[in-house]
């Protein structure tokens, strides 16, 4: 994550070196124009230029930001390897005095937070697409 008082930037960097040069990869198809304001977005920030309006097709509601993140952050800590139930816990439900494991089983909170947890792997593994052409209304795009 990469913040400034223009906005902020999450960006996966991967096998990088603090020396090597960002590029940026954007396939032809049907969401090339929206991967290429992205990118360009994420450039002008980089060398300090003024920021331009979104798009309204990839600028989420406060509602749908707030609960993009929450779903990236269910994907980052999964990948730690922390325990279902640690993870509803400390992401989900912070403020909660943590269940014994009858009542965890039982209850609405570890339904909603799988539902959360499926929505997240969605939009890890296709629902971006569907983000980046500007369906933010889709079934499993919050």
């Amino acid at each position: 994550m990469i913040d400034g008082k223009r906005g902020h930037h999450r960006i996966w960097l991967h096998n990088c070196t603090p020396t090597d040069y960002l590029t940026s990869i954007i396939p032809l198809d049907s969401t090339a124009p929206q991967r290429s304001a992205a990118s360009e977005r994420f450039c002008r920030f980089l060398m300090h230029q003024r920021r331009r309006k979104l798009a309204t097709g990839i600028a989420p509601t406060a509602y749908q930001r707030s609960r993009l993140i929450v779903l990236l952050r269910l994907l980052d800590a999964e990948q730690e390897g922390l325990s279902r139930r640690k993870l509803a816990f400390s992401i989900l439900y912070p403020h909660y005095i943590t269940m014994r494991s009858a009542e965890w089983k039982a209850s609405n909170e570890r339904r909603r937070f799988y539902r959360m947890l499926e929505d997240a792997h969605f939009l890890c593994e296709a629902g971006y697409r569907s983000m980046l052409k500007g369906s933010m209304n889709d079934k499993y795009i919050p």
